[in-house]
């Protein structure tokens, strides 16, 4: 194995731009590494049985939150809020908004802008 500075060295001798080397090489392993994921996540889809994307996520919207349960019964941990906050005014307020209706209502609530700042 040569040192660092003599691969450099010969690398100028040939004409080659040791910043071209790092590219290609920083380029060749991303496409690698990207590949490699894409082929992984084929197979993985491919073995699972599914026939789309669609079926993928349906089973994985009953899979999760059953794997969540038995992760909370085995650490006897509850992942889920208590049920003090079930009665909290805020939490009534936003029961069944959408995600940009519940940062809204809270930004009205809390966020004055009427004032400046």
């Amino acid at each position: 194995i040569q040192p660092a500075k003599k691969v450099v060295q010969s690398a100028k001798s040939v004409g080659v731009s040791p910043a071209l080397i790092a590219f290609r090489a920083l380029s060749l392993g991303s496409l690698v590494c990207l590949g490699g994921s894409g082929l992984l996540f084929s197979a993985i889809f491919h073995f699972s049985g599914f026939n789309s994307v669609a079926d993928l996520i349906d089973s994985c919207k009953v899979w999760a939150p059953q794997k969540r349960r038995s992760l909370e019964d085995a650490l006897d941990f509850k992942l889920t809020p208590d049920e003090k906050y079930k009665h909290d005014p805020d939490v009534v307020a936003t029961k069944g908004m959408a995600e940009d209706d519940e940062l809204n209502y809270f930004k009205e609530k809390y966020l004055n802008n009427d004032q400046s700042v």
